[in-house]
Formats: structure tokens, C-alpha cells, sequence
């Protein structure tokens, strides 16, 4: 949802137009722009969600001639591909990029070959004209109206109008406005032919074009690329690494180096730890159980956290068997609740459509949600603690090696059916619960925890509320207090520079800093350092796999594990350093658009692991003690 505005008037400035516009700044509350165009301007309010770069920032421009639009390019990346084929260069991962490209051309043809639901305003700059045009439903509105000078005003709500049209009137769907007429492009009443189909034929026809359609539509799925890698990549770790009698660790030990194995699990114990995981248990205790109450401020989130902290380092150097106990209890019991305000809120908000992709969410779904998927950070968890986990299934007596390889696939795809559905679930109470536009321009709030938080109230009232927040809060302060004695006890065991006690202040302290930049900000900042690490780790579960089945170079392994890291750098240097160069190899690497660039070279690297020369390895690696 964004707002525009087009004029062409002689007399009419930015200043007198600029108060009738903001009357809609609320569809777009994050970024506003007006540029002249010819004798009149285009102007834009943007909607930006998940930290969109501004490249993606309208009016788009190509030459001189300029474009706004609020709206959705169906199936748009063949069409990129195409252009990209006869030369022309994008920006942005926006689709309504593509519309300058398009026009020049086919030009005012092209509205007609657009699948689509858009409002659109182009300035033709050869021809010094507004060229507006609407999609044939409708679907996204559009108000017109002549000024007193008789020059034109295009705007998305008629409140825009309101002051500056004597009359306001809704721009006719399926029509173009060019050279001072409207012009149909396309008429869904138009009938060109009948069917002679009997019925059942008929039904089926329906069917597979309503199917069709919604594939066409589904550019990717957005909880589909979070299952995938926030439930499916760890519990596949989980389960290959306790099928590994040494874990991850001896495997990387073996087949990469030792010294590898120990950086990476250095740095995933400290982004499971102090840099990432333990801010966000405080962060989220915060946003959820007290931020509602307290509202937003440096001051209520320094208090709380100097608090929560305290009382975690305390507990966490004091050998004490009561927190285990209470997160048994207390870990049942907010899933519970979870599914209880899950399930009533389904019930409650029952409205059959779902919202718009947004942000990110619009360009590529699946990828944005493939990367929220990392930070559950479950996966590098699955790396770390995958020898607890063996060192549990050995109190277990499994009769033979069949029956413990059963336990582990049933446990594991337990675990990802009941994780699934409650991902699922919150995904769709989120895409259903009314969020207030101001909401989405915030970016002090985080979207999930005002979810859950004011959902809660909506449906439960403030004792709903408050004992979500209570419920969270003690949820996250167990996995705090577990957290900082696991990668104390790492560091100390590893690095013993100094004492274990030593370690969980240092923890603690680093984690209590961190934790006071916001939710949003520690998710913000901790994402190049996943996008580095996931990769990786992913990768060697791949390897680890294909290892069971194959012989593989040492040699090659080391490769892959290389190329993985190198293409993780590079994109880290795009998305974040914006270095051009970067940018132009990750888009030259197929599956980029889902981020998914390295993928392709990893298993092109693991091809070559089964034929270059050097020590072939193949099967599991025993855990190697020290």
C-alpha cells in the first residue's frame, strides 16, 4: 500500500500540492518524494517494510521519462530476464521497475499485455505528456479531476483532490489517459467466443485456469522458504548429526581441519551467544511482556535489561537444577498458550484473504522468507548441541542400530510437523490481524511481537496480555541463563584464559549492551553474520550427507566449503556495502532472487569433490576426545 500523485498544470507547485498529498501519507509513512515532470511533478509515499534499500524508491527513472506506481507485476522476473536480454539494467528488486523499460518498448500497448493489478502515472518526456492508466478490475484505486488552469490531477484517494478538483471522479478500470483522452485497453465483459463443453468439462477447465492463476501468482511463498530453513535445515542437522557418532564437530575435524571447526563452532557458540541469540531473548522479553505497558524507551529497556541480566548471571554461575526443572514446565506451557491464542484468533479473524505481499515480501517471498528463516538461529544451535543430544540417546539402550536410527527420523520429523504447524499458524494470525498502517511506518516496532502482544488483548483482554508477557518473559530468561552457561562453559573448555565465572560475566555484560539496541536492531545487525555462517553450515550438511553414500576428495571438500564461504562474503559485500561489483556477481549466480546464489557452486564444487585427486574419505568420523 503506497500513495501517488501526478499533475500537469502550468500553474501548480510543490508547495500548493505538497498539503493535499501528505492527506495520505499514512499509505506510505517511511519515505516521500516529488520530482518535477515537464510542466507538472510525480509524487510517491512509500511503504517500506524489512529495511527495503532506496533504490527501490520512486518515481523510477529511465532517461527522462519517470514513473510511479502502486502496484503488483504479476510473474515479473521472466519479464526482467527478457529486458535484461535487449539490454536494459535494474536498480532495485522492484517490479514496478520494470515499468519504464516496458513502455519504451511497446508503449501505450503495453498496458494491455501486463498481468497485473497496478495505478500507474508515466512521464513520456520525448512526448512532454502524463500517460495514467488503471488495471482492468480495478483492484487498485485511482481518482482524477481537472484543475481550474485545465490542467489534470491524478491520485490514488479522492481526498487528495479534495480542494483543488471542483469535480473528483474514479479513474475508469481498464482504460489509459494520454494526449488529454481516456482510452479502453482492455473490456472483461467482451465476450469472443462460447463453449460447447459439457459440464464436467466445463468444471474442469475452471479448475485448472483458477489453479493457473494461482500459481502464476505465487511469485514464491514466503512461510515456505522460513519452514524450509528455519525447520527443515535444523532438524536435518540434528538428525545426520547424531547419526555421526563424533557430531559435526569430528566430521569438520577430519574432512576440513581442525582449526576450521573450532573458528566456525567459535562463531557459532558467539552468535548463538552474547552477539545475537541472548540480546534477542532480552530484547523479546521486553517488546512482548513490558513494552506494551511501558511503551517504547531507552530508559524502561535499560532498566528491564540491567534487571534480566542480574538476575541470569546469577543463576548462571550458581549450579542449580531448579531453572532446568522450571523450563521443563514453562516451555509446554507458552506452546500452549501459543496455540490457544493461535487457534481463537484463526477463529476470530476470519476474513477468507490474505494480504498483500509487502516490502521484500513483494519482490521475493520465498527468499526474505528463507533468510527470517535464519534467525531462529536453529540450525548453528543444531551444530553446537548436537553432542548433548548424543550423549542423551546413549543413556538410551537401543537394541540395535536399526531401532536407533528409527527413533532419531521419528523424533526428528515429529519435531518438524508440530514446529511447522505452529510456524504456520502464527504466519496466518499475522497475515490476518488488522495492523495499523502507522504500525508498518514504525520501525522502532517489531511486527511479530505486536502481533502476538496485542492480539493477546484484542482477544483476551489485559489479563490475556499480561500473562503472555509473563509467560515469555520466564520462557526467555530460562533459555538466557542456559545459553550464557553453554558458551561460557565452550569458551572456558577451549580458550581456559580464564575462569568459567569470568566468561559468563563477560557474556552477560556484552549481551546486556547489545540487547539495548532494540529487537529490530539486533536482528538488523546480526544478519550479515548469519548470512555468512548459514551457508556454511548448510553446506557441510549437505557434504556430510553425500559423504555417507560417496567417496569425496579432501581436496574438494576443502573447495566447497571455500566456495560457499567466498559467495556468502560477496553477497554480504552487496546487500550491505552496496559495492557494485558484488552485486553484479551474485546477479550473474543462478537462484540469486531467492537467495539461494550459493547453492548452484556448492554442489558444483561437491561434483568435483568425487574426482579430484588427493585422500578420499567416505562415512562417518568417530568423536575424537581430548
Amino acid at each position: 500500500m503506497c500513495a501517488i500523485i501526478g499533475f500537469d498544470s502550468p500553474t501548480l507547485t510543490e508547495q500548493e500540492i505538497r498539503p493535499y498529498f501528505d492527506r495520505t501519507v499514512s499509505r506510505g509513512p517511511d519515505m516521500s518524494r516529488m520530482e518535477k515532470a515537464g510542466r507538472g511533478m510525480l509524487g510517491f509515499h512509500r511503504l517500506a517494510i524489512m529495511g527495503l534499500h532506496e533504490e527501490g524508491m520512486q518515481p523510477f527513472h529511465l532517461g527522462g521519462d519517470m514513473a510511479v506506481c502502486n502496484g503488483e507485476l504479476y510473474g515479473f522476473r521472466p519479464l526482467k530476464k527478457e529486458l535484461e536480454g535487449k539490454g536494459y539494467t535494474f536498480a532495485s528488486e522492484s517490479d514496478c521497475e520494470l515499468i519504464l523499460p516496458l513502455y519504451r518498448e511497446y508503449g501505450v500497448e503495453m498496458f494491455a499485455k501486463l498481468d497485473a493489478e497496478f495505478a500507474m502515472i508515466i512521464y513520456d518526456a520525448k512526448a512532454d505528456r502524463l500517460v495514467a492508466a488503471r488495471d482492468p478490475i480495478g483492484i487498485r484505486p485511482l481518482f482524477y479531476g481537472y484543475l481550474a488552469d485545465g490542467g489534470i490531477l491524478f491520485a490514488s484517494e479522492a481526498k487528495n483532490l479534495v480542494g483543488l478538483c471542483e469535480r473528483i471522479m474514479p479513474f475508469p478500470p481498464g482504460h489509459y489517459y494520454a494526449d488529454g483522452k481516456f482510452v479502453r485497453y482492455a473490456d472483461l465483459t467482451t465476450v469472443t467466443e462460447y463453449s460447447k463443453d459439457d459440464l464436467d468439462t466445463v468444471c474442469k477447465k475452471i479448475r485448472e485456469k483458477l489453479i493457473a492463476g494461482v500459481e502464476k501468482r505465487l511469485d514464491a511463498d514466503a512461510p515456505l522458504g522460513f519452514l524450509l530453513s528455519g525447520i527443515g535445515m535444523p532438524v536435518i542437522a540434528l538428525i545426520i548429526g547424531t547419526f555421526n557418532p563424533g557430531g559435526f564437530r569430528a566430521e569438520m575435524n577430519q574432512k576440513i581441519s581442525p582449526i576450521f571447526s573450532l573458528l566456525l563452532l567459535a562463531l557459532i557458540y558467539l552468535s548463538i551467544g552474547p552477539l545475537m541469540a541472548i540480546p534477542r531473548t532480552a530484547a523479546t522479553s521486553f517488546s512482548i511482556g513490558v513494552l506494551p505497558i511501558t511503551g517504547d524507551g531507552t530508559l524502561p529497556l535499560a532498566l528491564f535489561t540491567i534487571v534480566y541480566f542480574a538476575f541470569a548471571w546469577w543463576l548462571a554461575i550458581t549450579p542449580t537444577k531448579l531453572l532446568a526443572r522450571l523450563g521443563k514446565v514453562l516451555t509446554p506451557m507458552f506452546a500452549l498458550l501459543i496455540v490457544i491464542l493461535m487457534l481463537t484468533g484463526l477463529f476470530s479473524y476470519t476474513t477468507t484473504s490474505l494480504a498483500e505481499p509487502l516490502g521484500k515480501y513483494s519482490a521475493s517471498a520465498f527468499g526474505t522468507g528463507f533468510i527470517e528463516g535464519y534467525n531462529t538461529m536453529d540450525t548453528l544451535a543444531s551444530f553446537a548441541f548436537c553432542i548433548l543430544a548424543l550423549n542423551e540417546m546413549r543413556r538410551i539402550h537401543f537394541h540395535s542400530a536399526r531401532e536407533h536410527y528409527t527413533s532419531v527420523w521419528m523424533a526428528g520429523l515429529a519435531v518438524a510437523v508440530l514446529m511447522g504447524a505452529l510456524y504456520l499458524g502464527l504466519a496466518l494470525l499475522g497475515n490476518h490481524f488488522p495492523i495499523p498502517p502507522e504500525v508498518y511506518g514504525d520501525a522502532h516496532i517489531n511486527l511479530g511481537a505486536y502481533v502476538l502482544s496485542q492480539s493477546s488483548l484484542a482477544l483476551f483482554g489485559p489479563a490475556g496480555m499480561y500473562f503472555l508477557a509473563v509467560m515469555v518473559t520466564l520462557t526467555c530468561f530460562t533459555t538466557t541463563v542456559g545459553l550464557i552457561a553453554a558458551v561460557s562453559t565452550f569458551f572456558y573448555e577451549e580458550f581456559p584464559i580464564m575462569s568459567y565465572q569470568k566468561y559468563a560475566t563477560l557474556v552477560s555484560l556484552v549481551s546486556l549492551l547489545l540487547a539495548n539496541l532494540g529487537l529490530n536492531e539486533i536482528i538488523k545487525v546480526s544478519l550479515p553474520i548469519l548470512l555468512f555462517i548459514y551457508p556454511i553450515a548448510i553446506t557441510i550438511v549437505i557434504m556430510t550427507i553425500l559423504n555417507k553414500f560417496a567417496a569425496l576428495s579432501r581436496t574438494g571438500m576443502r573447495l566447497t566449503v571455500a566456495v560457499a564461504a567466498l559467495i556468502s562474503a560477496i553477497d554480504i559485500l552487496h546487500q550491505f556495502a552496496g559495492l557494485g561489483w558484488a552485486g553484479a556477481i551474485i546477479k550473474s549466480l543462478p537462484l540469486h532472487e531467492s537467495s539461494l546464489a550459493w547453492l548452484l557452486p556448492v554442489l558444483a564444487a561437491l561434483v568435483l569433490s568425487l574426482v579430484l585427486p588427493g585422500k578420499k574419505i567416505r562415512g562417518e568420523t568417530e568423536l575424537e576426545l581430548h
